[in-house]
């Protein structure tokens, strides 16, 4: 009974073994925190990981994780960075990301990944290397649904996605080659029935405007705020609130999504001169 015992062990383990090898990564992104480089990986298994690394002796392979998940939380933690309302974001025990504030603003986070026995590997990154994480996260867990299972067996980094290379260049020319104050509009998903009531102690007949910046995944720059026209604290506040209750959509080109403006100008008589998309 033993001998039988210990060949069903024998052969319960190297059934494990065989499984658990036959789970192939491949690389998707890479993407810098700071001083360190982290790669997305996604699986034959469907799943989803960050490999940390941060010199020739630190690199921490943290752990997978399921795409739905890390997407939706990956897309709600963006639409906060730019002025964060939590002390710390964290995805089960893989990911945390903690603010380091500047003002009311987010000057970078503590971005630590974790292994699946406990590990960490933290490292500081810009705001702008954040959103860069979150975002390769968001596109592995999106690519992942449609990649075919030959594809992901395959050995080696999966090839770049071309429609994306396209629109990475569409997006970056509008940011870096076209003057903010011809960035596109920005659209409201719902038409808004009334704007703020314009402040009784307006010029009369000089236009109040109120704008902010919209990034191409639909995000908030709630940092890029302003209002021309009047200095009125409480209107700002009301049409600051206005503007972030708001959904909208960004403006497009070529196909592809680009950094907008979302706002709107009215007069002292209370008239909407021009409200814009």
């Amino acid at each position: 009974m033993l001998l039988r015992a210990l060949a069903l062990l024998a052969v319960g383990n190297s059934l494990f073994c065989a499984a658990h090898s036959q789970t192939n990564w491949r690389r998707t992104e890479s993407v810098t925190l700071g001083p360190s480089a982290a790669r997305i990986e996604v699986s034959s298994t469907h799943r989803i990981r960050v490999i940390v690394n941060s010199g020739p002796r630190k690199t921490l392979v943290g752990a997978d994780m399921n795409p739905d998940s890390v997407r939706s939380w990956a897309q709600s933690v963006h639409s906060e960075l730019d002025a964060p309302k939590s002390l710390s974001y964290e995805f089960e025990n893989t990911i945390q990301l903690q603010p380091a504030a500047k003002g009311t603003d987010s000057a970078g986070y503590i971005v630590t990944i974790a292994d699946s026995v406990g590990e960490t590997l933290p490292a500081f990154a810009t705001l702008i290397q954040t959103e860069a994480l979150l975002g390769a996260l968001t596109r592995a867990a999106n690519r992942i649904l449609l990649l075919p299972e030959s594809e992901l067996k395959q050995s080696g980094p999966l090839p770049e996605d071309s429609a994306l290379i396209a629109c990475d260049h569409v997006r970056d020319s509008i940011l870096t080659q076209v003057p903010p104050e011809r960035w596109p509009y920005a659209r409201s998903v719902v038409r808004p029935a009334h704007y703020p009531k314009v402040p009784s102690d307006a010029p009369p007949g000089i236009p109040i405007s109120a704008s902010l910046v919209v990034l191409p995944d639909g995000s908030l720059v709630l940092s890029s705020f302003k209002v021309t026209g009047t200095t009125n604290v409480e209107y700002k506040e009301a049409a600051l609130e206005f503007l972030s209750k708001q959904q909208w959509t960004p403006a497009t080109v070529s196909g592809c999504p680009v950094v907008s403006h979302a706002g709107f100008v009215v007069t002292f008589l209370g008239i909407t001169r021009r409200k814009w998309p």
